[in-house]
């Protein structure tokens, strides 16, 4: 390798990296576990109209992670993606020096949105399974 040249990551058949590929294959599988999910439950209507705000700013993208009780590196893995990734999504214009900004993905946004309204994917955090579970039961128990 010549110095100074910069060793490129492998690519798939569409040019992407191997890690983007595997981002945008796992974003898919969501979204057709949650048409899926989504079709089956009586709100069907909901769902298909669309009414769902799929481009968020930065600063919404931070306030959903965070009202989910998720840090960077689990929604990371729930979506399959990278923490710095999730990082440059929730930056804000003036908090980014040295690149331009990365809105957050819309994908990413609608899956959010879809966390926020109940479905948990199996990637979940074992400690927020505990949690929920805890605070149906206080619920029921004082609902009686």
């Amino acid at each position: 390798m010549v110095k100074g040249t910069k060793k490129r990551s492998p690519t798939t058949e569409t040019g992407w990296s191997i890690q983007a590929q595997k981002t945008w294959d796992r974003m898919g599988q969501i979204v057709q576990d949650l048409v899926g999910t989504a079709e089956a439950s009586e709100d069907k209507q909901a769902a298909n109209k669309g009414d769902v705000q799929t481009a968020w700013s930065s600063r919404d993208f931070k306030k959903a992670r965070r009202d989910l009780k998720l840090t960077v590196a689990e929604l990371a893995k729930i979506l399959n993606s990278n923490s710095r990734t999730v990082r440059l999504w929730e930056q804000e214009a003036e908090d980014t020096y040295d690149r331009s900004p990365r809105p957050p993905n819309p994908i990413a946004c609608r899956v959010l949105q879809w966390m926020l309204d109940g479905y948990r994917p199996p990637e979940w955090p074992e400690k927020l399974w505990h949690e929920e579970r805890e605070k149906r039961t206080t619920r029921k128990m004082t609902e009686r």
